[in-house]
């Protein structure tokens, strides 16, 4: 559902979960409360509903001690069990959460939770998905057939020319171009779906109220005359850090039925995207260049791996039939197959399988363990030990990030208290 317009309905009552919609928002607006957090909890009271110990999931159990167990940072897991037990908010938390339920206001202003009727279905398959979702605009163009379209920020005349043309076409054809409303070959994609006046979707690294950048601001508007949406997991205030951005490439991919790569240097930044289409089992599109261009670089490794060379709107066309045929197969399991797994949520410290992190993740948990664990890391500290590209540096620390194994924390890293 949407969220609604005033407090007392987003405190349901018919709402059987412990948790209503105005609670994940109070929990998420919260400082220290994230992405990964808010998935734990999540995980953790769905899988508390799965086993039938509802006695355990009224919302006065979720106090400090369990929140820190769910390894929330210590001042977190204390406001979220104040609040949970008491109802009691932060001066500064209440100011946002007032501030949010005002621009809740605008019919043009949405707030959905997972689970909800409206949220996207194949967003929802993917690992750590948005628990809340922002967005603003057409709410309908989120549960269309998608394509995630990027590449170089930096891009040539030649690759914005394709960007432009490549998202026109296919948003005639239907398709609901999605990326990330950056300079360069995503302010291409959107422009090319605003020329011919269909819906596109920008996914935000900040809130709705800090856009960045800046220059974009007319084109992310006119993506709203379009018929289009903005969509962020990041509360309204949330200004831009390098740190922000990774993370929602992974909507991007999450939303979409492929992704297409049109212009990336080796070291580029939009391979995350591709990385994550891979791991979220979606198409991986790369249109090619001239072997001796810096920026087509990175879309010829992506076809030496196996991601469909692209040369017209047809070879994306007649690739997403079969994958869109193909997605109609839910996975379900049993209930039986997650006795248990609520409880050892708690019990157990973040275990996080060695063998299954890419090597570049795996180099960094090195770094980490050669310092003081209250040691931070910054992105230069990496790169001068690890040597591996940007791009893939970058994908490794929200790698780990997601797995809740490091957090950022001023202008670098550190490793999170409950990992070992």
């Amino acid at each position: 559902m949407t969220i609604q317009l005033s407090f007392d309905s987003l405190a349901d009552p018919k709402n059987n979960r412990p948790l209503n919609l105005l609670d994940w928002l109070s929990l998420s607006l919260m400082k220290g409360a994230g992405p990964t957090r808010l998935d734990r909890l999540w995980q953790y009271l769905t899988l508390l509903e799965m086993e039938g110990d509802h006695e355990a999931t009224f919302c006065s159990e979720l106090d400090t001690h369990l929140f820190i167990k769910l390894k929330w940072p210590k001042d977190a897991a204390h406001q979220a069990g104040l609040y949970c037990q008491q109802r009691v908010l932060s001066a500064e938390t209440e100011s946002k959460l007032q501030h949010t339920l005002e621009w809740l206001k605008d019919e043009s202003h949405h707030l959905i939770i997972k689970g909800d009727m409206d949220y996207p279905i194949k967003l929802s398959e993917i690992p750590v998905p948005p628990i809340l979702l922002y967005v603003k605009g057409n709410l309908e163009c989120l549960s269309r057939v998608c394509l995630g379209m990027v590449g170089a920020r930096r891009c040539s005349h030649y690759g914005r020319q394709l960007g432009f043309q490549f998202s026109k076409q296919l948003s005639e054809e239907g398709i609901t171009v999605v990326s990330g409303g950056a300079t360069g070959i995503d302010s291409a994609a959107h422009e090319g779906a605003n020329a011919v006046n269909r819906p596109n979707i920008a996914v935000m690294g900040t809130g709705f109220e800090k856009l960045y950048p800046k220059a974009n601001v007319r084109l992310f508007e006119n993506i709203l005359k379009a018929g289009g949406a903005w969509v962020s997991e990041y509360p309204l205030m949330t200004s831009a850090r390098p740190n922000l951005f990774p993370p929602r490439n992974r909507i991007i991919s999450g939303l979409s039925e492929g992704v297409l790569v049109v212009e990336a240097t080796e070291k580029s930044g939009s391979l995350i995207s591709a990385s994550y289409a891979l791991q979220h089992n979606r198409e991986v599109f790369a249109i090619p260049g001239r072997i001796d261009q810096n920026n087509a670089q990175g879309c010829h490794r992506l076809i030496q791996q196996g991601a469909t060379l692209v040369m017209d709107v047809d070879d994306v066309l007649n690739e997403l039939v079969p994958v869109m045929v193909s997605s109609q197969s839910p996975i379900t399991q049993s209930k039986g197959s997650h006795e248990g797994r609520a409880r050892s949520i708690l019990m157990q410290p973040v275990e996080v399988p060695i063998s299954s992190l890419s090597s570049v993740a795996r180099s960094v948990l090195v770094c980490f363990n050669k310092v003081d664990k209250e040691s931070i890391l910054e992105f230069s500290d990496f790169m001068d030990v690890i040597g591996c590209s940007i791009s893939d540096l970058m994908q490794a620390l929200v790698e780990l990030e997601m797995l809740a194994c490091i957090e950022p924390y001023t202008t670098g890293y550190r490793r999170c208290y409950c990992y070992p």
